[in-house]
């Protein structure tokens, strides 16, 4: 009974992509986009940050930079996106980066891929008159 149950739990558990890899920034695209030191093209899951001719398009590239330059990330491969990135959720210590940079008013919730995850950040971002929301 305890093999059947332990096959069950690999079984289950491997269909769920959950690996945690640590990764380090080469440098930061944008806003929600960077590249790791072993050449991935890493888009950050569940936000969308302004793109180049979008107001506040710098900053948010700068604020990324800013949370995650020279530090380990350890993040979560979600899937493959747009483009042939890697779809990943990523943290640096405790913090999730898609998290902060929705708060900072830097991103927004991309609902149709977080399904609202984010969007209590959005709400606080918005509320404070944060980033993107300031005007």
């Amino acid at each position: 009974m305890k093999l059947i149950l332990l096959i069950a739990l690999i079984l289950i558990t491997g269909c769920i992509p959950n690996t945690s890899d640590t990764t380090y920034v080469k440098y930061v695209i944008d806003g929600d986009t960077f590249k790791t030191t072993n050449d991935i093209t890493v888009r950050i899951w569940g936000i969308n940050a302004p793109e180049e001719d979008e107001p506040y398009y710098a900053t948010a590239t700068l604020t990324l930079e800013n949370i995650i330059e020279n530090i380990a990330l350890h993040c979560n491969f979600m899937g493959k996106g747009k483009y042939r990135r890697d779809v990943m959720r990523c943290y640096a210590y405790d913090s999730d980066i898609g998290a902060l940079m929705v708060y900072k008013g830097m991103a927004k919730d991309y609902d149709s891929v977080s399904k609202g995850y984010y969007l209590p950040d959005e709400v606080q971002a918005q509320k404070a008159k944060r980033g993107i929301w300031s005007d």
